[in-house]
């Protein structure tokens, strides 16, 4: 690129008095076109009445001061090696009338000879600087100090300042003129100094870099004091159940990551937070209460929407910066904000390869940067494969032929210097492929700046010098042009203009000799960028060969089948043998069957991925005969296999799946068709509330009428949406409660399905249930257990309670009491749920949790209920009924049952001897049911495990629920929650507690979800429990087994607990 020594090179202008006599009688008389013409053309200014007229003004603004003809003479010259010589002239005379002190720019002029080459530079180059200037003439006297000058902008001053402007302001509103006048003030120096050649294009970026993040830093702690006090601090639990407040954090990608801003950049932002799983603190009212709060979710969106605006809106002062957010997880259609788990669940199940290398640039600019960087961390892996990754050659390719698609792939002069053939987006798409193929191996070539980035390819030899040189020098021209076309009005171009005037007036604002130079230079450069980046991607790229893999032992046509095993053996499989086997079932398909060649090529390609999917998977055995066995059953394979190849998220979670859980594994072969749930985006929801599952059941029964129809569409839809919830559990590791809760909203749908579909039935025959006054009796399903506590897990029983309001008769013409109708809804209820049918059974019901247990009757009147209460609860009852709540029928009734209890429990003084009670309790059931041996071990039943906890729970209501109403709902880490901030526990054993607790459960579940029936125990055989525990989430290392590490927790656990 020509040196910024050259920019006045154009014209040879002769010097000598004759022109002073010239500009002076121009200035006393009124000469023709004609007669102005030879001495204004010395100066490249069109002999214009304009023209005239602005001398004429800046001689009489100057007058009083020096001889004008003599200022006009200096400014004239410096006008004229301006790349707009008469928009110069039209701007300084705009400037010197607005100028409120005189003297002091005389002083500035006779002091140094460079503020006016600076001015005359500007006022030619930039009608944006221009207004900046003419809007605060003073900004002149602070840009040409020496200390503002020679330096650039620095972060921590500037969000200093900015912060500073926005205190005691009471609408966010009120920050916005401030930030706009510093950007203004700061684009000017880095302007300036950009088109006077004072600082180079790294200077250049870096500072309009610095300009952008600490105007981000300083909108985000504005707006977020704002926010807290508005709506109180967003909290969350850490993992051991301490709240904490939630961490925020802005990443800059694209340009901005890679600190090389230009003047009109869009700054490209992603907003990330810490944890869906929380709510903001609220404020104070004016009542004493607390109001404002709100999910975290939804605080931390309007915060960043807030930010957005107060970054992006246009006002009467303009905008700070442009803020695109097309970036984030669903583009424009996704929420502005999402948590830390929710983009690693994206980019795990939808991340594409241009997703990946817009992340290579992504970097913490704002907020929590500690936490930005834990972002960093996660999605590594993502952006950089451990193997070669030569598919992003191809898929990058792709992008490049969409761009030029999209701009009607023009070559002319006019080109895109952008996204044109050989523009800075190929010098850009040429690093991220490179880095992407191999920044899996070699970390040092993974840098966000463009420019260091090819020097540490060159320095690792992945490109050579010569490459290097010529696409760094490239990448600076290009880049500057843009600045140059961007810095006129500050408007987002990257089209050369076609108007040839123009086209010098930008050739000279980037200092090339003249024009011809200046597309000579351009045309070089272009053409280096575009070979090299078809060497790369077109001649290249498939020059280097694979690595070779044991997969090739295994899949060949005549293979040592000795050597296959020791290959599947080493890959982790416990039976090669059968591994084998359904590795050649998947390849060929079933004996006798015809696998299209195409079929088996297919197989070939995903096999490499597949296997070492599988192989990493907690239990790869049952993963692979999981795949065939829902292979064989779904048929497409060839649609199947291209599915598995085109979608590498897709494979990895169908593989953990069926390593995971038989039971889920079992639903996705019984009913293939729903693997669909795997790919679409139903699991980044949560489940739906009941309310919402019974309505969508419910419409599907109105449109069939048989009775076992309905019960199997009923268990299709409970085994589809639980399988939904099993699914978000173990691929997006969904929260232990959240998951629970789920798996109870979707048992009181059904519940209050079979009690709707029950009614119906026996309504139609006997009528409905009335009391003596003619009105309709009600009746509810009660919930106890861990159904009543919001506390499912896979397989549970659900206990239910049966209760009817009061005697009567039913209404039809066959009467019959409402016991005896009550009876048969109980029954017909029981019956619709647990009947085994073609479609299995929904749910297992245990009903001796009601009065008297197995021996008492099916169904209570509240009165029945209430004389129970009264005279025959024994004390372990009382305890069971700390976990009732409605769940189905009749609300009313429901809660009237639920204050008897309240009343029966709460409203007396606890038993002295409640604590002896409930212990013996405890070791009876722990005598009776968790006989510990040196084989087994009971994790529910046994000292230390969840039956522990739940008494101490149970203990603990009974105890303080007469004194505090707060303890009396059910819900264990609720109550230990509670009873800490009561002080009924230390804040040490609450916190052990919640995290064994945690522990016992995440164990329980994981037992259930493989085979969705009752286990209670582990084997204490650390190589047994391998699968299990890598199944919870613990890292396979030889240093420390996992089933080893497992047994050490549980017994650490358990320990402690039983201590408590």
């Amino acid at each position: 690129m020509p040196s910024k020594e050259n920019r006045s090179i154009f014209i040879y202008y002769p010097r000598g008095s004759s022109r002073m006599s010239g500009l002076k009688s121009l200035l006393e008389n009124k000469p023709s076109p004609e007669e102005a013409g030879p001495l204004l053309g010395d100066y490249h200014l069109p002999p214009s009445k304009t023209v005239i007229e602005n001398l004429k003004s800046i001689a009489l603004w100057a007058s009083p001061r020096q001889k004008p003809e003599t200022f006009l003479m200096s400014l004239l010259k410096n006008i004229r090696d301006s790349a707009h010589p008469e928009q110069a002239l039209n701007q300084a005379e705009r400037f010197f009338c607005r100028i409120k002190d005189p003297e002091e720019i005389f002083r500035i002029f006779q002091q140094k000879k460079h503020p006016l080459r600076i001015l005359c530079t500007v006022f030619g180059a930039s009608p944006f600087l221009s207004g900046i200037l003419i809007q605060d003439p003073d900004l002149f006297s602070w840009l040409i100090e020496d200390a503002v000058w020679n330096s650039s902008p620095e972060k921590g001053p500037l969000i200093q300042e900015i912060l500073n402007a926005c205190r005691g302001i009471s609408d966010l509103k009120q920050a916005y003129p401030a930030l706009r006048r510093i950007k203004q003030r700061e684009m000017l120096r880095i302007g300036a100094k950009d088109l006077t050649g004072s600082s180079d294009f790294s200077e250049t970026t870096r500072s309009l870099t610095t300009l952008a993040e600490a105007a981000i830093e300083a909108a985000y702690q504005t707006a977020d004091r704002f926010m807290k006090i508005r709506y109180g601090r967003p909290m969350m639990e850490d993992p051991s159940g301490t709240p904490r407040e939630c961490r925020f954090a802005v990443l800059g990608m694209g340009k901005l990551g890679g600190a090389e801003l230009n003047f009109s950049s869009d700054i490209d932002l992603l907003y990330l937070y810490e944890s869906d799983q929380g709510e903001t603190t609220g404020v104070s009212d004016a009542y004493g209460g607390v109001q404002g709060s709100m999910g975290n979710h939804l605080y931390f969106v309007r915060l960043s929407e807030a930010l957005t605006d107060m970054l992006h809106a246009n006002t009467e002062d303009g905008f700070v910066f442009r803020v695109d957010l097309r970036l984030r997880p669903e583009g424009s259609q996704g929420p502005v904000a999402s948590s830390l788990r929710t983009f690693e669940l994206y980019y795990e199940s939808f991340g594409r390869t241009w997703e990946r290398a817009a992340l290579t640039k992504c970097r913490p600019v704002a907020g929590d940067l500690s936490f930005g960087k834990e972002f960093e961390n996660m999605v590594r892996p993502f952006v950089y494969r451990k193997y070669l990754d030569y598919e992003a050659i191809d898929e990058i390719k792709e992008m490049k032929k969409k761009i030029l698609k999209k701009l009607g792939q023009r070559t002319s002069r006019g080109d895109n210097i952008k996204l044109g053939r050989g523009g800075i987006r190929e010098i850009e798409f040429f690093i991220q492929a490179l880095q992407l193929i191999y920044g899996g191996r070699i970390t040092w070539i993974r840098e966000r700046n463009s420019l260091r980035a090819l020097h540490r390819l060159c320095d690792k030899e992945l490109i050579t010098y010569e490459d290097f040189s010529s696409l760094s020098k490239a990448y600076i021209f290009l880049r500057d042009v843009e600045h140059k076309l961007q810095i006129e009005n500050q408007l987002q171009l990257q089209t050369l203009p076609t108007d040839p005037s123009r086209l010098e007036q930008l050739a000279r604002r980037c200092g090339a000799r003249d024009l011809r130079n200046f597309l000579q230079d351009l045309d070089g450069h272009r053409s280096r960028v575009q070979r090299l980046f078809e060497n790369l991607f077109y001649e290249k790229e498939r020059g280097l060969g694979e690595e070779d893999s044991p997969v090739h032992d295994i899949l060949s046509e005549d293979p040592e089948v000795e050597e296959v095993h020791r290959h599947l053996s080493l890959l982790g499989f416990q039976n090669p043998h059968i591994a084998y086997k359904n590795i050649i079932l998947l390849k060929e398909g079933p004996p006798y069957a015809h696998t299209s060649s195409r079929c088996k090529v297919l197989f070939r390609k995903i096999a490499p991925a597949l296997l070492k999917e599988v192989s990493s998977s907690p239990d790869p055995d049952m993963a692979l005969n999981n795949l065939e066995r829902f292979v064989s059953i779904y048929g497409a394979r060839e649609i199947f296999y291209g599915l598995l190849g085109e979608t590498p998220p897709f494979l990895k979670k169908i593989v953990f799946v069926f390593s995971m859980s038989s039971y889920l594994s079992n639903l996705l072969v019984r009913h293939p068709d729903t693997i669909e749930v795997l790919i679409g985006e139903d699991l980044m929801h949560p489940e739906p509330p009941s309310e919402i599952l019974f309505r969508t059941l419910m419409q599907g029964m109105k449109k069939i009428s048989s009775s076992p129809e309905r019960m199997d569409l009923l268990r299709r839809f409970k085994h589809l949406e639980e399988m939904k919830i099993g699914l978000r559990d173990i691929l997006m590791d969904t929260d232990l409660l959240e998951t629970s809760q789920a798996l109870s909203r979707l048992a009181d749908a059904c519940l209050e399905t079979a009690y709707t579909l029950a009614m119906e039935e026996l309504v139609k025959t006997y009528g409905s249930p009335q009391n003596p006054l003619g009105e309709d009796a009600g009746f509810a399903v009660m919930g106890a257990g861990k159904l009543g506590s919001e506390e499912l897990i896979y397989g549970s029983d659900l206990d239910l309670i049966f209760v009817y309001s009061e005697d009567g008769e039913c209404s039809g013409h066959g009467k019959i009491t409402n016991k005896d109708f009550f009876t048969r809804l109980a029954g017909r209820i029981t019956a619709i749920l647990s009947t085994m049918t073609a479609e299995g059974m929904a749910y297992r019901v245990d009903l001796r949790l009601r009065p008297q247990g197995e021996a008492g009757p099916l169904v209570q009147s509240l009165e029945g209920f209430h004389e129970y209460l009264d005279q025959s609860i024994q004390p372990w009852e009382r305890q069971a009924l700390t976990r009732v709540r409605f769940c189905a029928g009749d609300k009313k009734t429901g809660e009237r049952l639920r204050s008897l209890i309240t009343e029966t429990l709460f409203h007396h003084p606890p038993d002295p001897e409640l604590h002896k009670k409930v212990l013996e309790m405890r070791m009876k059931i722990e005598q009776e049911k968790a006989r510990q041996s040196e084989a087994l071990l009971f994790f529910k039943t046994g000292a230390g495990g969840l039956i522990d906890i739940e008494f101490l729970v149970q203990y603990l209501q009974l105890r303080y629920g007469y004194e505090n109403p707060e303890i009396r709902f059910p819900g264990t880490l609720r109550i230990l929650n509670t009873a800490c901030r009561l002080g009924f526990l230390s804040e040490e054993d609450a916190a052990l507690l919640k995290a064994s607790y945690l522990f016992l459960s995440r164990l329980e579940s994981r037992t259930r979800i493989v085979q969705d029936r009752p286990i209670t125990s582990l084997s204490s055989d650390p190589g047994k429990n391998r699968a299990l525990a890598l199944r919870m989430g613990y890292a396979n290392n030889d240093t420390e087994p996992p089933g080893r590490k497992l047994l050490d927790d549980y017994h650490a656990v358990t320990q402690k607990t039983r201590e408590i």
